[in-house]
């Protein structure tokens, strides 16, 4: 399967070193299949009110209001809202960079993102007490952001801060994460297929082979439950891997051929159309 330029939205870049968000379905559109994507940042969402599908690399959860996701910058993920009744969520996006500036000797306020196996236990419930609290201080940080009072840059951080410090301790008291993934086998073998065989050549035939399915077939099938084509996805995670290559201090060359590419210049302008940089710019 030939590496052709990604859908332009399987990145969304974050520009302001956070984002505090709280929408609902009567101030917020929202797509109504939205496909895969991934942020420059890590994401707190907390689902408040509605009917919610949440899907996370190979996992798909219905959930319910109360419910958590904690999600790393390199989880794909994405959420179908149902328009019919009214929906409600409030969370951040949170970069790097805010991480390295808050974090302690004594406190790592990006534990609650580094503590779960990739895509696996990213929901956690809240319970009433707990969701009111997030919410407070969630409302108190979007409303320090619009203020332009005397010192509310740093009550900003004040209660960045406690949202951190509180989503932690609600992952670290968490007592269950025994939520039942409703995403196909198809979908979740097919996605272990290209995870196990990224850095070979993946023709759909060669799924089609390995699992007994038309190509076309399990290719409706795989846009349906991910919004991506096939190729789409094996592109974007041709590009994760290219970054993990390149943060070993590998060269742009042996990223691109040892992440699964097999054209040089579609490399250079894959990765830039990912990341923003080129790939000899990049330092994670």
């Amino acid at each position: 399967m030939n590496n052709r330029q990604p859908d332009k939205y399987i990145i969304n870049n974050i520009n302001q070193t956070y984002i505090c968000f709280h929408n609902t379905s009567e101030n917020y559109h929202t797509e109504p299949n939205p496909p895969y994507h991934r942020h420059d940042a890590y994401e707190i969402y907390l689902f408040i009110k509605g009917s919610l599908k949440m899907y996370i690399e190979d996992s798909y959860y219905q959930l319910s209001p109360g419910d958590m996701a904690i999600i790393n910058p390199d989880e794909l993920h994405r959420s179908i809202a149902d328009d019919t009744v009214t929906y409600e969520r409030i969370g951040l996006n949170i970069k790097q960079s805010v991480f390295d500036n808050l974090n302690t000797f004594n406190t790592n306020l990006l534990t609650c993102f580094h503590s779960h196996p990739h895509g696996m236990n990213n929901i956690i419930h809240l319970n009433k007490n707990e969701m009111e609290a997030f919410i407070e201080i969630c409302d108190k940080l979007l409303a320090a952001q619009s203020s332009e009072s005397y010192g509310n840059d740093l009550l900003c951080y004040s209660y960045l801060i406690q949202i951190l410090v509180m989503t932690n301790n609600f992952y670290k008291n968490a007592t269950s994460f025994n939520y039942v993934n409703l995403m196909p086998q198809v979908i979740r073998d097919t996605m272990k297929y290209i995870d196990d065989n990224l850095t070979g050549n993946i023709a759909l035939e060669n799924l089609s082979d390995q699992f007994g399915f038309n190509g076309n077939y399990l290719s409706s099938v795989f846009k349906k439950n991910t919004g991506l084509t096939l190729r789409n996805y094996i592109i974007e995670k041709r590009i994760t891997l290219a970054k993990k290559i390149l943060m070993q201090g590998a060269s742009v060359s042996d990223a691109c051929y040892q992440s699964g590419f097999n054209d040089y210049a579609n490399f250079i302008r894959t990765f830039k159309k990912f990341t923003g940089i080129s790939p000899g710019k990049y330092h994670g």
